[in-house]
């Protein structure tokens, strides 16, 4: 494809390093950011491109609807799921049980869920778990185990967010900060019942691996038809 070696932004020059958008017929790369601004009339949110606040199908026509400011044509896109973390702290409640360490979300949905965030660029899966633990909830971790990971398009209605959950034990007094307007330590018996997200399901599994001693198996893969 032609200008694919070519790795700057065709506006600010910039080196990219993200998802970015490529025209096709000029061969020009754009960054999320230099596209934002000229795409601005498409698009309801200037970041992450792409991502309007109306529905997928307004969103898909929209995405078409990008044209090259050099030569008109169409731009095309490509984009990848995201790459987020989140994190099951396990702590002491002050009782005999351990608990769980879970945060109230001071944005939308604002409801309890578990501490996570974006994985960032030049970042390990581990390193970000530790550092969106002590970020959202005061605690520093050590991290155990992975548990699962959660790739449903649908899990995240914002975006196409793949996560990585690690078990982990904190250490520490639980702090609200960053995106948490509150961290409360919970036992099993008192996790809420709705949960942002598919925390509820991530959490269920959970419970389920620390009495069987079983990881999560695959799901969401679409069996095959026999033969006729």
């Amino acid at each position: 494809m032609k200008g694919m070696k070519q790795r700057h932004c065709f506006f600010c020059q910039r080196e990219l390093v993200e998802d970015i958008a490529f025209c096709e017929i000029c061969g020009n790369f754009f960054c999320t950011a230099c596209l934002a601004e000229i795409s601005q009339r498409e698009y309801d949110s200037a970041y992450p491109v792409g991502v309007c606040t109306g529905c997928r199908e307004l969103q898909s026509k929209k995405s078409k609807t990008i044209l090259c400011p050099r030569c008109g044509f169409s731009i095309k896109e490509y984009r990848s799921p995201l790459t987020t973390v989140d994190i099951i702290i396990e702590c002491p409640t002050g009782r005999e049980a351990e608990g769980l360490a879970l945060i109230m979300r001071d944005r939308e949905p604002r409801m309890w869920a578990l501490p996570g965030g974006f994985c960032e660029y030049g970042e390990s899966l581990e390193d970000a778990a530790v550092r969106e633990a002590k970020e959202e909830t005061g605690l520093d971790v050590e991290l155990i185990k992975q548990l699962h990971t959660y790739s449903d398009p649908d899990r995240d209605p914002r975006h196409h967010s793949i996560t990585t959950v690690f078990i982990a034990k904190g250490m520490g007094v639980p702090k609200a900060g960053d995106d948490a307007r509150e961290v409360r330590v919970f036992s099993e018996a008192d996790i809420p019942e709705m949960l942002a997200f598919d925390h509820k399901r991530i959490l269920d599994d959970y419970f389920v691996s620390k009495k069987t001693g079983t990881k999560p198996g695959p799901r969401g893969i679409r069996p095959k038809r026999g033969p006729g």
